[in-house]
């Protein structure tokens, strides 16, 4: 173009441009790669990928430019991943079209109403029924001992909960199960999603547009987690389960993962 002719040929100009935030819209207009912000302008300019202020998963309508970003890392930037690379199951369930029942006669239904976000368990008060029948016919949704559940969608959105019981739930389209793969510790990882680090990553993806806040798979696989050596993360396991029974204030147990996970030299961007 006549404008990169006139800075490659007039370096003067360019020079005198360099440190001025037009040299930074400058850059991108003309494809350079911009990798870091001079000291004197990191309060007046951020650098952001479009991958972070759009969500291509949704319909151009939804979409709305974020600038407030909220990030994880570690200052060993290996360990920390996508949730993608942490899981290997991450399915909702559903209900009949002809509605669920509220009298003791099936197998129970969970929705988000179950989830006490406070303590991270199941609460299984005003408890609906779906038929043993369209139990056994579900695809997907089948609760099983250890699993992770977090609701997807409205008020209680990105809240989760670790279920140890032995009877037989299912969860309804409100609530994704979430399983770790080999590489990471599945009560970890629930421990990880208890945590302000977590839920900070939640508030950005789920709120951040028009209409009811809501998570989808796309959200919850490129959320950021610190995936320990599994020696490492036994530790922190243990660490915290030393006093998980006692923390049962509003509150108590967030504020003491979110120490734990400070103390292994996690800490928040943004």
């Amino acid at each position: 173009s006549a404008l990169e002719h006139t800075l490659r040929n007039c370096p003067k100009k360019w020079d005198h441009l360099k440190d001025h935030v037009n040299s930074y819209i400058l850059n991108a207009m003309l494809g350079n790669q911009v990798s870091s912000v001079s000291q004197r302008l990191r309060n007046n300019v951020q650098v952001i990928s479009l991958s972070d202020i759009f969500d291509f998963d949704t319909d151009p309508f939804s979409n709305a430019i974020v600038t407030d970003r909220y990030s994880i890392s570690h200052p060993n930037t290996d360990i920390i991943v996508p949730m993608s690379d942490c899981i290997c199951y991450l399915e909702s369930g559903n209900r009949p079209k002809g509605g669920i029942s509220e009298t003791n006669d099936g197998i129970g239904s969970l929705g988000g109403e179950h989830v006490d976000e406070n303590l991270g368990e199941l609460t299984t008060d005003k408890m609906k029924y779906v038929s043993q029948e369209y139990y056994h016919s579900m695809k997907k949704g089948h609760v099983q001992s250890g699993d992770i559940l977090i609701c997807k969608d409205g008020a209680k959105t990105g809240k989760c909960a670790y279920y140890e019981g032995q009877e037989n739930y299912c969860v309804n389209e409100h609530v994704f199960i979430v399983r770790s793969n080999p590489q990471c510790d599945q009560k970890y990882l629930f421990y990880f999603m208890m945590s302000t680090y977590f839920r900070k990553q939640v508030e950005r993806l789920a709120y951040n547009k028009k209409g009811q806040p809501g998570l989808n798979k796309a959200h919850i696989r490129k959320i950021l987690v610190p995936r320990l050596a599994p020696t490492e993360q036994e530790e922190v396991v243990s660490e915290i389960e030393k006093e998980w029974n006692s923390l049962v204030g509003r509150g108590e147990r967030r504020e003491f993962v979110d120490c734990t996970f400070r103390d292994i030299g996690l800490y928040s961007i943004g």
